[in-house]
């Protein structure tokens, strides 16, 4: 168990350990974050929680979810084309939310989506694996975008020429 000493105006960037008092954002290091632990604090890193849970990407988090959870993000992200999930019917979307009802909390984070390198359409026709959007809902799923900070959290597509539905697309037959 450890406490922080800290001379005046020291600066501390915490990226380990297990405290006895709770650490405060700007100490941590840069992708860092309090958390709580049993019986102390600590930090971690990741792109996002649900509740005390932390998960490496936010397409994680919300497979994980569960009907009515908040993933709440902890860290900028990007994703692009090359992350992309399968949707529907030969469609592909960046994060998909099935048969729930989630909310993500941006706190503040940016989500960056770039769509470089989807398929375009060719000839008028849709091809295989084109962007559906950067989320999709499907099975009568919800998402919901929050953002708890002071409105500083974006979500953004670039899709640098291809034709993308749209931010959320609902896809529900």
């Amino acid at each position: 168990m450890n406490d922080i000493l800290a001379a005046n105006g020291a600066i501390i960037k915490i990226s380990a350990g297990f405290f006895a008092h709770p650490v405060k954002d700007e100490w941590c290091a840069e992708g860092y974050f309090p958390i709580t632990v049993d019986g102390g604090y600590s930090v971690a890193t990741g792109a996002c929680m649900i509740g005390d849970t932390v998960y490496g990407s936010l397409a994680d988090a919300i497979e994980a979810a569960k009907d009515g959870d908040i993933i709440v993000m902890k860290n900028d992200i990007t994703v692009s084309y090359a992350d992309a999930l399968d949707a529907a019917d030969g469609f592909k979307s960046l994060f998909v939310i099935s048969g729930k009802t989630i909310t993500i909390d941006l706190n503040g984070k940016k989500i960056l989506g770039d769509a470089t390198g989807a398929p375009e359409l060719v000839n008028g026709k849709y091809p295989e694996g084109m962007l559906l959007g950067m989320f999709t809902t499907l099975a009568n799923g919800h998402l919901t975008l929050v953002d708890s900070s002071e409105g500083e959290g974006t979500v953004e597509l670039a899709s640098n020429g291809c034709l993308v539905y749209g931010l959320i697309v609902n896809y529900d037959k």
